[in-house]
């Protein structure tokens, strides 16, 4: 009788000791909630670095077709039909449904979503598809707001050489930065009200919190924050190397801002003035980016028969400025629509 107990507890421990199935392909479902600057493309970067168990696609809902797109486009050459793509708007869980079917036998299948890709009422069908939810934001908006407003300016979204050309200052507007803000707001706080509800059912997705400021602005913060996503995600470590964007300009906002002493802009960066600066460095000078272009972009701007007037080429963009007018379309309600 002891033999056959003690037999019975080794069968037990042999059985313990097996690693855990592996999930099933497709099983993990995964949104990046975030908005525009706010470091959702190295995020997206970070997570494709583990492309044996993920499928990380970038914005499948954008209202541009960005499919052929190696940054915002579908993640391991997945085909989507004509028809659903078309109807990924309207219809959205045809879209989503089908990025889940197409796996590609990864067991994770993700994308980004900002609010502008949906109309608002259909965020409760992606959060109910979702299984995890990264929710990603930006302490300071008031400089978010600015680099969202540099990169429309500038045509540049998103950069990976330092030495490309970007817009350097941008001028605000009180109105259009309120209303802005008044529907970021508004979508998170609806979002969240969503979570809450599908966690009284059950049916809520696990989420993480991570924002810019604590999680990704500097290369310091990448291991910790690999580590955060690994594990909420259960993912085993990665020896890829990600190409991993670079930031465009300073975060020094009195640089990059034109009318920086109006009161009112004043008014609005003293909300702001508590957050930690460990994220901010000064606008670099002509000088230092023609150094760190290394003979590219901003040298090649030079001109070898005129240098004087090749320097002021260089410095027409320090001077450029131009009114900001994201937030203007949101002045009837936020999101795209209800």
């Amino acid at each position: 009788m002891v033999a056959r107990g003690a037999a019975r507890l080794l069968l037990l421990a042999v059985a313990s000791a097996r690693p855990a199935p592996a999930p099933a392909p497709g099983s993990k479902r995964l949104v990046v909630l975030s908005g525009p600057r706010t470091g959702s493309s190295l995020l997206v970067a970070m997570l494709r670095a583990h492309r044996r168990q993920i499928l990380m696609h970038g914005e499948p809902f954008h209202q541009y077709d960005l499919r052929t797109s190696d940054k915002d486009g579908f993640d391991g050459d997945v085909e989507v039909p004509d028809d659903v793509f078309a109807a990924r708007r309207s219809e959205p869980l045809r879209l989503l449904d089908h990025m889940a079917a197409h796996h590609r036998g990864r067991e994770i299948v993700g994308f980004k979503l900002f609010q502008k890709h949906m109309r608002t009422k259909q965020l409760p069908d992606f959060l109910k598809w979702a299984t995890h939810l990264v929710w990603l934001s930006r302490d300071n908006e008031l400089a978010q707001y600015v680099s969202v407003c540099l990169a429309q300016k500038g045509g540049v979204w998103v950069q990976y050489d330092e030495a490309r050309e970007s817009a350097r200052n941008v001028t605000l507007s009180d109105d259009f930065f309120r209303l802005w803000i008044h529907a970021e707001k508004q979508f998170m706080s609806y979002a969240q009200g969503i979570v809450s509800l599908l966690e009284v059912d059950g049916a809520a997705p696990a989420v993480l919190r991570l924002t810019y400021e604590r999680d990704l602005c500097s290369l310091d913060l990448y291991n910790r924050t690999m580590g955060k996503l690994e594990a909420f995600l259960g993912l085993g470590p990665t020896d890829a190397a990600p190409r991993l964007p670079v930031k465009q300009h300073g975060e020094v906002l009195a640089d990059l801002v034109t009318n920086w002493d109006e009161p009112y802009v004043q008014e609005i960066a003293a909300r702001y003035a508590h957050l930690p600066t460990t994220c901010a460095k000064p606008k670099p000078t002509l000088d230092e980016l023609l150094a760190a272009g290394g003979g590219g972009f901003w040298r090649r701007r030079l001109d070898a028969d005129d240098p004087d007037r090749g320097r002021r080429k260089g410095r027409r963009l320090e001077t450029d400025h131009g009114l900001c007018i994201e937030g203007r379309e949101q002045r009837n309600g936020f999101g795209g629509g209800i």
